[in-house]
């Protein structure tokens, strides 16, 4: 957008999805300073719609910005210098009849609850966006990194807003919930599971979300199943020992799934001890990468695990540091 001369400029915010007028919205614009000043940072312009969702900008100097608006309640805004007309116009001239439309944000809330149906609290919800990217359908962010989370109360209910109109996957974390081991007898522990009772990325059921729309009743059953133990010890780097690790931290071991489907960090997860033994409990079956870090520092390993009906014991693993 750009503004000419010193002229004023005029707005009007409305909701996007009811057409009223949006009053005590701050109108904001962007201003690089002039003269000597060239070349410091920008300065800020605001405005505030008043009850009719008017603003006006009584003064601005030549050049194009960038009009950003917010509320809360309501998504974020950015209109940017693509989206408008360029205005042209002689000195005195009002650039006018802007109009903002601001989105409320989604909302989804739900229930985690347990193989016998009973709410389960402090679970770890986390929400993965799906996009579609050259025609193939993947998560929009690397890694299936969550772009909301939120936890369970007592009564096992989830709720997460401030939500864009997209195309969401619901995850369950369920944590370090790790069953008593009996001798001669399969351990069962809760594990990650998608909407609705899941047990992969590739079977989870994909939710639509529209702007401003309220998902209530999307209950997670989380999957319970045998789980198994991945034990070992970390040799080739004498500061895998606890004792002796810089910054007086020990080595963490990690298992990534290959599959690239997000797993729980604090679930998943071991230190070493004095001697290098690791031991990572509660792994459902599956494929993994075993990687390690040694405090702050990366280890170059990434040791493929297979996982299927037994614990992986008895691991000797020869790791180098990243230089």
């Amino acid at each position: 957008m750009r503004a000419r001369g010193r002229d004023p400029l005029q707005g009007r915010v409305f909701n996007a999805l009811t057409g009223e007028p949006v009053p005590q919205v701050t109108v904001s614009i962007t201003i690089p300073r002039m003269g000597p000043m060239a070349g410091y940072p920008y300065t800020d312009v605001t405005a505030v719609s008043d009850t009719s969702g008017n603003f006006k900008f009584e003064t601005l100097p030549p050049g194009s910005y960038a009009l950003v608006a917010g509320k809360p309640g309501f998504l974020s805004y950015g209109y940017d210098s693509d989206a408008i007309r360029p205005v042209t116009g002689r000195a005195g001239d009002e650039i006018t009849g802007l109009e903002i439309r601001l989105t409320p944000p989604a909302f989804i809330s739900g229930r985690a609850l347990d193989a016998f149906g009973e709410p389960m609290r402090n679970v770890r919800v986390r929400l993965l966006q799906q996009s579609d990217y050259f025609h193939q359908t993947r998560l929009a962010s690397s890694e299936g990194r969550a772009i909301a989370e939120a936890r369970t109360d007592a009564l096992g209910e989830f709720l997460i807003g401030g939500l864009k109109p997209g195309k969401y996957i619901i995850l369950a974390d369920s944590g370090k919930r790790v069953a008593t081991r009996v001798a001669g007898q399969a351990v069962e522990g809760y594990v990650n599971t998608y909407y609705p009772n899941a047990g992969s990325l590739s079977a989870a059921e994909v939710v639509p979300v529209a702007a401003g729309q309220h998902l209530s009743g999307m209950d997670i059953w989380v999957r319970k199943e045998a789980v198994f133990r991945v034990s070992g010890k970390v040799v080739g780097v004498e500061g895998m020992r606890s004792d002796v690790a810089p910054w007086g931290r020990p080595g963490t071991l990690t298992l990534e799934a290959r599959d690239g489907r997000p797993l729980s960090r604090e679930w998943l997860g071991a230190t070493t001890n004095r001697e290098g033994q690791f031991e990572i409990n509660s792994v459902p079956a599956g494929s993994y990468y075993l990687r390690a870090t040694h405090g702050l520092a990366p280890i170059n390993m990434r040791v493929p695990v297979n996982v299927v009906d037994a614990d992986v014991t008895g691991l000797t693993i020869l790791a180098a540091p990243v230089y």
